[in-house]
């Protein structure tokens, strides 16, 4: 790993030596990021500068020099984010070590994508199916269930191109990579009249895969009406759809791993299907009464459907759910630096489960949340105030089998209260304190020992922090600790490969500090991030253990050169640090290395709209994981392995 650091070292000292006297401070940089404007589960904008949290923004631009293949990817750049493509693909996050204890794509982290939660009622998230040629920025907060609802470690607001402009936006896009991968896709954006707008966008992926038989197909895409009704209302109809088809070669003993990384789990073994579908409907009004009041609204409809197949089809499952929701928000200026923000979200899920190895189900979901937060300034400061009801019901019932019905009722509330000291005109100090609550979802009850004996996960946060714009370069660094009770954790101790959903037994605590600086020259821009979380359970039966999942150290180095106006290079490195494997809460088993990865890109504008990039991902060859985890009953630990070095090329063209 060492010579991995010096080699990046190395290379980064060559581009700054290169034309070093040519660097200059833009001023307009700095006003750039702390204006860069924040939506956020409120969906009115701030500015960046005006959140008392360690909030991170990642543009367009951030995630094309980062190299990124998809929204797992882009995320590495986010401080507190260990983010890794696990077991099928979907994504993985590890946000402050929250979530390190759930299996497969189960977040307790909520995602957002164009206001509309992605997160389904089986707290299933396939992040990466969004395409991330569509992706306008990501916006990444600490915290958040006064804005976002049932949600530990924190919110992830992804606004795609289509939700992002106005303006007509056409372009074709290609790429082709190692393990005969390739890209394509279109956006497209006309003005019907004056004042509506017609838009779309459809990208496509294939791949043979790193590893035997393990294919992967994806399809995303969607269309936008909007109506623009004056210069600042507007109502918008919109629909979204994701596919997506994906092989598994199933997990290896560290063996296995040792002999071939790609082969498959055994000779005899035949790969794992998953299949899934999404269509999400909404509509949107956007409604600007007067200079003090605006109103705004989504309503929306979403289907999601799976299909899997296990080894030799001894297991299949089948969910399919439909979402019907609305969301509303008012926002009162009532003073010139105050503002009060009024919210409701309202949901209901209903829903099949099947599965041949268990009784098949009906569930539903339903949820209702008020929420207000409110904002004023006097003199150097600013204090924010937020606060949060919400109620939930889940329940399923057995088709064949009423007598094991189940029913439950959750009750909780979330407290914001920070503040802002902006003792210069770049800088500010900011102190916050949250408490956050995750009610269990369907698959946590549905797979527990006792549904009963699962309740809600709380937790309470105190984060201080500073923002600051000194010469060349943006800092943003924040000190935190969080307090969880009753965390939610995934156990297969007594049941093997039965999952088992439980509260764990004592507290856990969580103690952090990120980092983030952005340096910004004529050519040269670097941008890193750091962090150092201590990720500890405090009492109970495992009293003193680490948290299995969660890395201790977390750190990207970005760094991107305009050698001309045309020709550009930008390189990319992360470290993850060793860490338990998941469900290795005893810490018994062995610890999973850390590593060290470094991509390298090239861009090439032929400034007739034609533009060219290619790259090497994983530079160095290294030998990571996408999942890690440990059996309690065999003492073993399986791995899911990582792609080695790839290459890829690939072009846009926009008109």
């Amino acid at each position: 790993m060492k010579k991995k650091l010096i080699l990046a070292l190395i290379l980064m000292s060559a581009v700054t030596a290169n034309g070093e006297d040519e660097f200059f401070e833009d001023s307009s940089i700095s006003s750039m990021i702390l204006n860069e404007t924040v939506i956020t589960g409120e969906k009115f904008k701030t500015t960046l500068r005006n959140t008392t949290k360690g909030i991170t923004v990642l543009t367009s631009k951030d995630i094309k020099k980062s190299g990124a293949k998809d929204v797992s990817d882009a995320l590495r750049m986010v401080p507190g984010i260990k983010s890794e493509r696990g077991t099928n693909g979907d994504g993985q996050l590890n946000y402050r070590g929250q979530g390190s204890m759930l299996p497969m794509a189960y977040t307790k982290t909520v995602i957002f994508v164009d206001g509309i939660k992605l997160n389904t009622m089986d707290s299933n998230v396939e992040l990466n199916s969004i395409a991330i040629e569509n992706v306008e920025k990501i916006e990444v907060i600490p915290g958040g269930s006064v804005i976002a609802g049932s949600v530990a470690g924190g919110v992830i607001n992804i606004i795609t191109k289509n939700d992002y402009k106005m303006d007509p936006f056409n372009q074709i896009r290609s790429e082709y990579g190692s393990y005969n991968s390739y890209k394509t896709g279109v956006s497209a954006g006309i003005n019907i009249s004056k004042n509506w707008l017609l838009q779309g966008n459809y990208d496509t992926y294939n791949s043979d895969g790193y590893r035997d038989d393990r294919d992967t197909e994806k399809q995303s895409g969607g269309i936008q009406l909007k109506r623009k009704l004056n210069e600042t209302d507007y109502l918008s109809f919109k629909y979204d759809h994701s596919y997506k088809k994906f092989d598994s070669a199933g997990s290896l003993s560290k063996a296995q791993v040792n002999e071939d990384r790609t082969q498959l789990k055994s000779d005899s073994y035949k790969p794992n299907y998953y299949e899934s579908k999404q269509n999400t409907y909404i509509t949107t009004y956007n409604k600007e009464v007067n200079e003090k009041l605006s109103f705004m609204t989504d309503l929306y409809f979403k289907q999601y459907e799976t299909y899997s197949l296990t080894s030799a089809g001894s297991g299949v499952t089948e969910k399919d759910f439909d979402t019907y929701g609305i969301s509303p928000r008012l926002e009162y200026k009532y003073l010139d630096n105050a503002r009060l923000v009024l919210g409701y979200d309202g949901y209901k899920t209903e829903g099949d489960y099947y599965s041949n190895n268990s009784r098949k189900k009906e569930w539903e979901e339903e949820s209702h949340a008020t929420f207000f937060t409110n904002r004023f300034k006097a003199g150097k400061f600013e204090f924010i105030q937020g606060f949060r009801k919400q109620w939930d019901k889940v329940s399923y019932t057995y088709i064949d089998n009423k007598g094991d019905d189940y029913d439950k009722d959750f009750n909780n509330d979330a407290l914001e209260l920070g503040a802002n000291y902006y003792y210069s005109d770049t800088g500010s100090l900011f102190l916050n304190f949250n408490t956050n609550f995750l009610a269990p979802s369907t698959t946590y009850l549905k797979d527990a020992d006792n549904a009963d004996n699962v309740v809600d996960q709380t937790s309470k946060t105190l984060e201080l922090g500073i923002k600051e714009y000194i010469g060349n370069t943006f800092i943003s660094m924040a000190i935190y600790q969080t307090f969880t009770e009753d965390e939610i954790y995934y156990d297969s101790a007594e049941t093997g490969i039965n999952r088992t959903y439980k509260n764990i037994d004592g507290e856990t605590k969580r103690q952090g500090l990120e980092l983030s600086l952005e340096h910004n020259f004529k050519k040269l821009t670097i941008r890193e991030t750091y962090s150092r979380i201590n990720p500890k359970i405090s009492d109970g039966a495992y009293e003193g253990n680490n948290i299995p999942g969660a890395s201790k150290n977390l750190f990207n180095l970005n760094i991107s050169y305009d050698f001309t106006s045309k020709f550009s290079l930008a390189m990319n490195n992360y470290y993850v640090g060793s860490y338990y494997a998941k469900g290795d809460l005893e810490n018994t088993g062995e610890k999973v290395d850390n590593y060290w990865v470094t991509d390298l890109m090239a861009f090439y504008d032929f400034k007739n709209n034609l533009k060219l990039e290619g790259g090497i991902r994983n530079l160095c060859n290294e030998k990571f994981y996408d999942s890690v985890s440990y059996s309690n009953t065999t003492g073993s630990l399986s791995y899911y392995p990582a792609e080695e070095r790839t290459y890829y090329i690939g072009f846009n063209y926009t008109f």
